[in-house]
C-alpha cells in the first residue's frame, strides 16, 4: 500500500454501520452476552445539521446522556474503560478520544437498544460528535494464567 493510500484509509470516517455490516452482526448467533470494544475519535468541532456550536466531545456526552438509560434497561454495562496514549502498532495518526468495552446480554439485547426510539432519537448526538470508530465485537472469554491461555 502506497503511503496516500495509508493516509487515505487512515482518514475514512466510519461512523454509523452499513445494512450489510448490521445484517451480518444480527446473523452470527450464539447464546450469551458479546463485548462491544468501542474506539471512538470526536470532530474538534460537532457537525450538527442545524448548526449548533458545541465540540464533539460535548455532543458526545449528551448521546451517552440520552442513551444511557436505554443502556441500562437492555442489560448493558461497561466493563472496561481506558484511556488512549499511543499507537505502537498501526497508522500513526491513529488516536482515539473514547476507549471502553460495553457488554450486552445478547445480541437481541444490542439489537433492542439500537432500534429503540429514543436511543435512535440520541444517535444524533453521535453521529455530530464522532469523526471515526470502530465497533468491534467480541465474544467474552475468561483469560488464563498466561499469556495465550483461556481459563
Amino acid at each position: 500500500m502506497t503511503d496516500t493510500a495509508q493516509e487515505a484509509e487512515a482518514t475514512e470516517q466510519f461512523i454509523d454501520p452499513t445494512r450489510d455490516q448490521f445484517a451480518a452482526f444480527q446473523s452470527l448467533s450464539r447464546d450469551g452476552a458479546i463485548h462491544m470494544l468501542n474506539l471512538v475519535r470526536f470532530r474538534v468541532r460537532a457537525a450538527y445539521p442545524d448548526g449548533r456550536e458545541i465540540s464533539g466531545a460535548d455532543a458526545y456526552r449528551a448521546y451517552a446522556c440520552e442513551s444511557g438509560p436505554i443502556f441500562i434497561r437492555v442489560g448493558g454495562r461497561q466493563v472496561w474503560l481506558g484511556r488512549f496514549e499511543q499507537t505502537l502498532i498501526g497508522p500513526a495518526t491513529e488516536r482515539w478520544d473514547a476507549v471502553f468495552i460495553a457488554e450486552y446480554p445478547s445480541v437481541a439485547a444490542f439489537v433492542a437498544m439500537v432500534r429503540d426510539p429514543n436511543y435512535r432519537a440520541a444517535v444524533k448526538h453521535r453521529q455530530a460528535a464522532v469523526e471515526t470508530s470502530r465497533l468491534i465485537r467480541l465474544e467474552p472469554r475468561h483469560a488464563g494464567s498466561a499469556f495465550g491461555q483461556t481459563g
